[in-house]
């Protein structure tokens, strides 16, 4: 509005400035629009999130999301007999990482110090699976390192548990961890034979979220961060028992990590977050060669993980002034973005999405105020 309402003397370039403010406004209108249309469904609880609610509370506090989880296992064995995808065991002067694709999509790990013939296990899943590589190895069960509560990143602990009495389980305490024997909080050190880990709180896909990240510093390599459900090559979790500003806050922990840092998710997910991200970026040239590479990787069995995470968090939704986008106006991706989630996201959910879309406080997206406040907030 300053720049449309400059004299007309004014030069081209305040003539350009005043056609790229009329743009900019008019996509902040747009914007908003869309803001104050998804928000609206979420003034009241709908059916769908109510039974969304309902199946969530017993998949996570009663016994029938565990029979949920065996049964979910034994389909899981029965159509990937030798695992949901191949992966190759990755070593670091004797600290050894081996990928085990479990279920349908999930991933757990073993990180072993071979010199000691030591192991951690990371979200073992499935027991017997996750047994049968220490065997081979011939390695020591030492500790469990549990991200959250789900059952698919938790299922195993006590099975394994019952194989190795001394083994310890690490995890949060408010996240309700099966056979926890070791609470963990922020910032709190672990080591393992030669490995030393840190433990990192990022609650948002549930309220006891912990990532584990190896400290390569001590074994002169890069530090690995085992992320759980928290973040994945270009996507993050979905936000279950949290807000979108925690959640917000959760990411930033991992974007403050060096940048050479490998990233060890719990999922194979990268296809269907490019997919997503292609809706965004269609004419990004980074998000494509990503995409057509984990093709490939797909089209053959491989995994996608151990990728540096800062090829992982540039593609993540963040705040504006970082952008959502590897190229272009943050503005124009938002909206692409909320056009896409409109169409393809129940109502319900919206609220949270653009939340961390917009990196704003819930109270804003969920307001009652205009769409020419809402620009004006946004402006700011």
């Amino acid at each position: 509005n300053n720049a449309s309402s400059r004299s007309s003397s004014s030069s081209s370039s305040s003539s350009s400035s005043s056609r790229s403010s009329s743009n900019r406004t008019a996509l902040l209108t747009e914007l908003a629009s869309l803001v104050c249309a998804a928000a609206q469904p979420c003034a009241q609880p709908c059916a769908q999130h109510v039974l969304f609610i309902s199946r969530y509370t017993l998949y996570t506090r009663t016994w029938l999301g565990y029979l949920y989880y065996k049964r979910e296992m034994r389909k899981a064995r029965e159509h990937y007999p030798a695992g949901h995808s191949r992966a190759q065991p990755v070593e670091f002067n004797g600290i050894k990482i081996i990928p085990i694709s479990v279920l349908s999509d999930n991933y757990s790990y073993l990180v072993i110090d071979t010199a000691s013939s030591v192991a951690v296990a990371v979200d073992p899943a499935d027991p017997q699976t996750v047994q049968a590589v220490l065997k081979e190895e011939g390695v020591m069960l030492e500790a469990i390192f549990c991200t959250h509560k789900h059952w698919d990143h938790s299922g195993g602990n006590k099975g394994l548990k019952r194989l190795h009495s001394s083994c310890r389980v690490y995890g949060n305490a408010t996240d309700n961890i099966p056979g926890l024997t070791h609470p963990l909080s922020h910032r709190d050190s672990i080591t393992v034979g030669r490995m030393q880990f840190k433990a990192l709180f990022t609650p948002g896909h549930t309220v006891g979220h912990m990532i584990y990240l190896l400290d390569g510093r001590t074994i002169g390599a890069p530090s690995s961060l085992f992320s759980g459900d928290l973040v994945f090559l270009s996507g993050c979790g979905r936000i279950f028992e949290g807000s979108a500003t925690t959640m917000l806050s959760s990411l930033d922990i991992v974007g403050s990590l060096s940048d050479d840092t490998l990233l060890w998710p719990g999922h194979e997910y990268a296809e269907d977050n490019l997919l997503f991200a292609a809706e965004v970026e269609p004419r990004n040239a980074a998000r494509e060669n990503k995409y057509q590479w984990v093709l490939q990787q797909r089209g053959r069995k491989l995994c996608t993980v151990r990728m540096m995470h800062r090829h992982c968090y540039a593609s993540l939704a963040c705040r504006p002034k970082r952008g959502f986008m590897l190229s272009g106006t943050w503005e124009e991706g938002l909206i692409t973005s909320l056009q896409h989630m409109c169409c393809q996201m129940p109502e319900c959910s919206l609220s949270s999405h653009l939340v961390l879309f917009l990196g704003l406080p819930s109270s804003f997206i969920c307001g009652t105020v205009g769409s020419t406040a809402k620009v004006q907030h946004l402006e700011n």
